[in-house]
């Protein structure tokens, strides 16, 4: 998902598959096999027209869905994180001796 968010993002104003490849930090072969992925799965996320690829409405609802979720998962692992450290002293706490 990070990879076709990537790409969705570079391509939000419209431009070649190089600009792409700079902007989403992708290899060629990478960004060929992404949009071919793209293509084949769900097409109205980017549109092509000359060689321009650009990111479709759908394709922005995408990023912002994408970057919300990030966020999300990024606050439950820094909960979970901190559950385990909190359990980590209680069992300190149990097997410590007096």
């Amino acid at each position: 998902m990070e990879i076709i968010a990537d790409i969705l993002v570079a391509a939000s104003e419209g431009c070649c598959k190089t600009n792409i490849t700079y902007r989403a930090n992708l290899s060629s072969p990478l960004l060929r096999k992404y949009l071919l992925i793209l293509d084949e799965t769900n097409p109205k996320l980017l549109t092509k027209e000359g060689g321009i690829y650009t990111t479709t409405e759908d394709g922005k609802k995408f990023v912002t869905r994408y970057e919300n979720y990030k966020e999300k998962k990024s606050q439950a692992d820094k909960a979970i994180e901190a559950t385990l450290e909190i359990r980590a002293e209680l069992e300190e706490m149990i097997l410590k001796k007096q």
